[in-house]
């Protein structure tokens, strides 16, 4: 959203409220997730209960659930791509893909599987509209150990 757009969208919201536009901050510091909201919100519950809300939300909002262990994540990647019909993958430059070799293992899978998956990594160097410009049917989203398939409706 650009600073225009964003200076209207505030000021309608201030507005609603009841608010003085003067009394609206030009700058708001960024949330820290270090530490995860999930730490404050969930410190009460074990592993065992925050995994099943977690599957519970994941069927309520129809999401595809697969455990795996690490030795296990590349072929149960390539096993839920596969099950979606295959087609093109982003996957993002973060530790776990470095981590779990996943470049390595969609680079061979890529050179192997007659085209039927392609596989792209998100390079937020080159622009966010050269990422978009690329984005598939399938999109691989990795964070803090956990591996999230997504199918993108385009």
């Amino acid at each position: 959203m650009d600073e225009a757009k964003r200076k209207q969208f505030i000021a309608r919201l201030s507005r609603a409220l009841g608010r003085d536009q003067e009394m609206c901050p030009a700058f708001v510091e960024d949330f820290d997730y270090s530490h995860g909201p999930q730490e404050t919100m969930f410190k009460d519950l074990n592993k065992d209960q925050i995994l099943t809300m977690f599957k519970e939300q994941c069927q309520r909002v129809g999401t595809k659930f697969v455990e795996t262990t690490p030795d296990k994540l590349g072929e149960t990647i390539l096993a839920a791509i596969e099950d979606w019909g295959n087609g093109k993958v982003v996957f993002p430059s973060t530790p776990e893909v470095d981590e779990y070799k996943l470049k390595e293992l969609f680079e061979q899978d890529a050179a192997n599987n007659g085209g039927t998956r392609t596989y792209f990594q998100w390079d937020a160097s080159k622009g966010r509209e050269e990422c978009i410009s690329i984005l598939p049917t399938q999109i691989l989203v990795l964070h803090s150990h956990t591996a999230v398939l997504l199918k993108q409706l385009l």
